[in-house]
């Protein structure tokens, strides 16, 4: 977190040091003897230490999360962009930690796949989960799960949901509506009258830098009965091991 220096004024208070003659009887042609009292000093000066200026992510009010990464934003204003890939686990939990009123905490671990080794697990609450298999890049991505639609803020809860305004609980229709427009296949719907699972990839990104070609990842909604229960991102079309 940022902090304003404080700034100090230093005050030098100046000794005057007088040699003062004990009292003397006088005599005829000689001068009596005086003394002085040296001055007392004034107050020292002192500062006035400067308010130390909020932390903006503290006023975040909702996290956005997509199939490429996160948005952490206030209102209409996007205040930070956290992607996945590439994404440094350890700056993206610093900075969700001052979005949220609790630190996060190890919560286990998590391996997305049998190439990559158990990672630690981060979550915040029940609702939001991170990680970091790395199975993007040299440098690493992450792994994000919600469960839950909401955590407590700095100022107020904080919205957990997609780029699409859906959250965990919300109706999975709008959703399927939306990505059954662009491309059905997308899209697993068993009867959700009767307690069918829906699964739903959204935000798909096309990466053309492997050297092995191009692959596609996305973010996935799943949902029981029609209504959400998880968000899992990034999830991939294919066996990259």
């Amino acid at each position: 977190m940022g902090t304003a220096r404080g700034r100090r004024a230093l005050a030098t208070a100046l000794l005057i040091t007088l040699t003062t003659a004990g009292c003397a009887t006088s005599t005829p042609g000689a001068a009596p003897t005086t003394s002085a009292t040296p001055p007392t000093p004034g107050p020292t000066a002192t500062s006035t230490p400067e308010p130390t200026p909020a932390d903006p992510l503290a006023s975040v009010d909702s996290v956005v999360v997509s199939g490429t990464g996160l948005a952490l934003v206030r209102g209409d204003d996007v205040l930070e962009t956290l992607p996945f890939v590439g994404g440094d686990l350890d700056e993206v939990r610093a900075l969700l930690d001052r979005v949220f009123a609790d630190d996060a905490v190890a919560a286990g671990s998590v391996s997305e796949h049998p190439c990559v080794a158990d990672q630690t697990r981060w979550s915040w609450g029940d609702a939001l989960y991170l990680a970091s298999p790395s199975l993007t890049t040299d440098d690493g991505s992450l792994h994000l799960v919600l469960r839950g639609s909401t955590l407590p803020g700095g100022q107020g809860d904080v919205a957990l949901e997609t780029s699409e305004g859906v959250a965990v609980g919300d109706e999975v229709a709008p959703l399927v509506d939306l990505v059954s427009g662009l491309d059905p296949s997308r899209v697993e719907q068993d009867d959700p009258s009767v307690g069918g699972r829906t699964r739903v990839l959204y935000d798909l990104v096309r990466d053309d830098s492997d050297e092995l070609g191009p692959y596609h990842y996305g973010a996935l909604a799943e949902a029981e009965g029609g209504a959400v229960t998880v968000v899992d991102t990034p999830r991939y079309l294919q066996d990259r091991c």
